[in-house]
C-alpha cells in the first residue's frame, strides 16, 4: 500500500458522505473536487482535496469551500494561500479531526461549526479512516 492510498480513502469517503449531506438537504452545491487555485497576479496556487460552491457559481471566481485532507501537520500555513483566492470556508481533517475556518474581515478564524451547513454532524466526518 502507498503512503497516498489512506489519504485518498478518507477524501473519497468524505466527499461521498457531503454529497449525501447536500442531497439530503436539498442545497445547491456545486462540487469542484480537487481543482487547482492558481493565480500569478495573487501569487499562490494551492490544490485542496475537496472543494465546492456553495449557492451556485455565478459571479464567483473561486470556490466558497475548500476541504484538505492531511496525514501531517502544517496545513495550517495554507491558510494564506486560501485568503488571497478568497475561500470563504477551509477545512482540514487531520487524525480525525476536523478544523474549520472562516474568511472573516480578511482574516481566518477558527470556528466550531460551518455557516454554510451548521446541522452538519462533524462527528461523523470526524470519524472518517
Amino acid at each position: 500500500m502507498t503512503i497516498r492510498e489512506p489519504y485518498e480513502v478518507v477524501s473519497t469517503i468524505l466527499g461521498v458522505l457531503l454529497a449525501l449531506y447536500f442531497a439530503e438537504i436539498g442545497i445547491n452545491v456545486y462540487g469542484t473536487g480537487s481543482v487547482t487555485l492558481e493565480a500569478e497576479e495573487r501569487g499562490a496556487s494551492v490544490e485542496p482535496d475537496l472543494s465546492y460552491y456553495v449557492g451556485g457559481t455565478e459571479g464567483k471566481d473561486y470556490s466558497d469551500l475548500a476541504i484538505e485532507v492531511a496525514y501531517t501537520s502544517g496545513n495550517i500555513k495554507k491558510l494564506e494561500k486560501y485568503k488571497r483566492f478568497g475561500v470563504t470556508e477551509v477545512w482540514f481533517w487531520e487524525n480525525k479531526q476536523l478544523f474549520l475556518y472562516r474568511l472573516h474581515e480578511h482574516e481566518y478564524e477558527q470556528i466550531p461549526q460551518s455557516d454554510f451547513f451548521p446541522d452538519l454532524n462533524l462527528a461523523l466526518l470526524c470519524g472518517v479512516s
